[in-house]
């Protein structure tokens, strides 16, 4: 009976993919844009529009999407370009000679500031080489710092912020560990190298950060040394940019060692990661096949009722899309399978444990899809508890029209597929390619898909928009 109704379940998708009638269900959202759709034209080549918090909204409906690492553009609510907004519509957040890694994430604070999270590093002179008589030193780590800016909503450095808008902190951390020995040599001191992996901002206005740091380094069997020792991080930062002393020690609150994705926020101030299994530092060392996600209250203390006192194993060992929903649980979207045909979905009660009721004993998979031709990239929460799911979708059997469109479907509470919204598809014109990315619920409550498109034959690339009626 099971196969028999995935069986079914697949032939519905079919059917839903193949008949225009059956998408009517759900619309674009006619005052957005042309029609519901929005091109943007921006150069895309050789940038990276893959990460997570790539794009926010701001209370009013202004959307604001990173494009490569020094570019942030503003959109009005109706899809164009807020040509009000820095200049001509866009703002580079970091200062000039400034070695940029990211940026990380972009978010918008309750009174509709822009913030933008990296990691940057100072251009600095290579150390001169040791004597002959000294012994070897380790290859010395850059001397990074996490870089936060702050805009006003008409794209201003804020200058109640940092340093006219601008932070850069190293969040007192330590300088590393390093072990005595001829491999290290003597130790002398070094600042921590830090890097940023998110950023949000709570209801409060507080700005909450995730990232690493080097702990220190350790010495290989065989000899060779090693600095792959991170300890993941979440920080919290008042609205001044300093550390908020009341979070953690002194504003940051340590997790363990490993990669951290973003952080994601509860209702009530409080904060979850995930955090991943760090690669072997040395040959032959053991890996782990599994992350972790850990839940921390508005103190930065690990929630004692959540799993093992604060944190729980997870299936996934990379970066997971977190979603707080209204009942106190969390809905993840695995990033290990966000790329592959099978949408998986799981749900945790507010205590850590799997939700069995949610789909199929906790996990969401409301049908199988055809391999190669659709990939499921994002997903976000509605107003009434629903799960909207982006995807891009591709068919196999007619070269012409579009390349990939973007697509979009909702789940019910319970992680079942809400046929009377359908499965929406969106293209945007015959041979071209639109990869939804980012997904977010706007003030309306609908949903907005945004994502890189490319137009081969007229020479146009840039983000593609989509937003559709709730």
């Amino acid at each position: 009976m099971k196969k028999l109704a995935a069986f079914l379940l697949g032939l519905a998708l079919v059917a839903a993919l193949a008949s225009p009638a059956a998408l009517a269900k759900g619309k674009l959202d006619p005052s957005f844009g042309d029609g519901g759709r929005a091109l943007l034209a921006t150069a895309l080549s050789g940038t990276d529009y893959t990460r997570d918090g790539s794009v926010a909204e701001a209370p009013d409906g202004h959307v604001y999407a990173v494009v490569g690492e020094r570019a942030v553009f503003g959109l009005l609510p109706d899809g164009r370009v807020d040509q009000g907004f820095g200049t001509g519509g866009a703002i580079d957040p970091f200062p000039p000679g400034e070695l940029v890694h990211g940026p990380v994430g972009v978010a918008v604070d309750p009174l509709g500031r822009i913030l933008v999270a990296a990691t940057a590093m100072p251009i600095e002179p290579a150390p001169p080489p040791p004597a002959e008589s000294e012994p070897p030193e380790p290859v010395p780590e850059p001397q990074q710092a996490i870089v936060v800016a702050r805009f006003t909503p008409a794209g201003q450095p804020d200058p109640t912020f940092g340093n006219g808008g601008l932070l850069m902190t190293r969040l007192g951390f330590p300088p590393p560990q390093i072990p005595p020995g001829p491999v290290f040599g003597t130790d002398k001191a070094r600042r921590a190298r830090v890097d940023a992996a998110g950023i949000a901002v709570d209801p409060a206005g507080r700005i909450v950060l995730s990232g690493t740091y080097l702990a220190g380094y350790e010495i290989c069997p065989d000899g060779h040394p090693s600095s792959s020792h991170r300890e993941a991080f979440l920080a919290r930062l008042g609205d001044d940019g300093k550390p908020d002393p009341s979070f953690g020690q002194n504003g940051v609150s340590t997790l363990r060692q490993g990669p951290v994705g973003p952080p994601a926020l509860d209702d009530r101030g409080g904060v979850y990661a995930s955090v991943g299994t760090p690669m072997p530092s040395c040959a032959g060392a053991p890996r782990e096949s599994r992350g972790y996600l850990f839940h921390l209250d508005s103190a930065g203390i690990p929630v004692g009722s959540f799993g093992a006192g604060g944190w729980r194993p997870i299936p996934e060992d990379t970066s997971v899309k977190l979603l707080p929903d209204a009942r106190g649980g969390l809905i993840l979207m695995p990033g290990s399978v966000q790329w592959r045909s099978k949408l998986v979905l799981r749900r945790l009660r507010a205590n850590g444990s799997w939700d069995r009721s949610f789909g199929r004993a906790s996990v969401a998979e409301p049908f199988p899809a055809p391999r190669g031709t659709l990939i499921f990239t994002d997903a976000a929460l509605g107003g009434g508890g629903q799960i909207y799911v982006a995807g891009s979708w591709k068919r196999r059997s007619r070269p012409d029209g579009a390349k990939r469109r973007f697509l979009l479907f909702r789940l019910d509470r319970r992680g079942r597929l809400d046929r009377r919204y359908g499965v929406l598809r969106t293209g945007f014109g015959q041979g071209t390619t639109a990869l939804s990315l980012s997904l977010l619920i706007a003030p309306s409550g609908g949903p907005l898909v945004i994502g890189p498109f490319r137009d081969p034959r007229a020479g146009y690339e840039g983000l593609a928009l989509a937003r559709y009626l709730p």
